[in-house]
Order: C-alpha cells, then structure tokens, then sequence
C-alpha cells in the first residue's frame, strides 16, 4: 500500500503561488499527492486490492474553539479554485485555515479516485 502523508501548515510562505497560481500549503498538503499517486496507477506500479492512505486532519471536520468545519459555498468549484489560489483570504491569509481547506479538497479528490479505482482500497 501507499501512505500519502507529506504536507502540514507552513507558516512562513503559505500563501506564496507557483506559476499555476496554487498556493505553496495547497501544493505541499493536496497536489503533490495527486501527481504521485497518479502516476503510479498509470505506470501501473499500484498492485490490485492495495490500501492507499491519505493522511488528513481533524481540522477538516472542524475543531471546536479552533477552526470551523470547511463550507464551499456555490459555485463549488469556484470556492474551490479560490481557496486553492488563495484569493478566499483576502488580505487575511491564515495558514491554518488554508491548511484545514486544502486537507478537505485532498479528501474529496481521494474519494473521487476510490469511485474511479474500485480496484484499490481507499482510506
């Protein structure tokens, strides 16, 4: 199997983009695993019934007293591209924040792999 698990909060350079417009915390927590993991699966590296682990964070969900659940208000993938770009914080850059939105679009970007790969073990 694979454990997908590099990433955290950068509160340094968070919100700096690359050429693409990404913030560094969305490239580090979310595109780095899609790149890797999909091009294992078409090298074919990925053997049948294999477990793959995104490692997310309870941010995700929302922690009391800490970081509100994440809502992607319509258009979603408008909210989507604006927390990915950075542009939902405004002047207000949080790295937590971006953080806990980033590890929820990797979540639901592994749930999209796990309907397209039924012949893996998503968790």
């Amino acid at each position: 199997g694979i454990v997908l698990n590099a990433g955290g909060m950068d509160f340094g350079s968070g919100d700096s983009k690359d050429n693409e417009g990404a913030t560094h915390i969305f490239r580090t927590n979310v595109l780095g695993h899609v790149v890797f993991l999909e091009e294992l699966i078409a090298c074919g590296k990925i053997i049948h019934g294999a477990h793959i682990v995104y490692a997310g964070t309870e941010l995700a969900r929302g922690v009391p007293y800490l970081e509100k659940p994440p809502v992607f208000n319509p258009p979603i993938i408008e909210s989507m591209v604006k927390h990915i770009n950075g542009s939902a914080y405004g002047d207000h850059y949080q790295s937590q924040t971006a953080y806990t939105y980033a590890k929820s679009i990797g979540t639901l970007y592994m749930s999209q792999m796990a309907r397209i790969h039924p012949e893996y073990i998503f968790i």
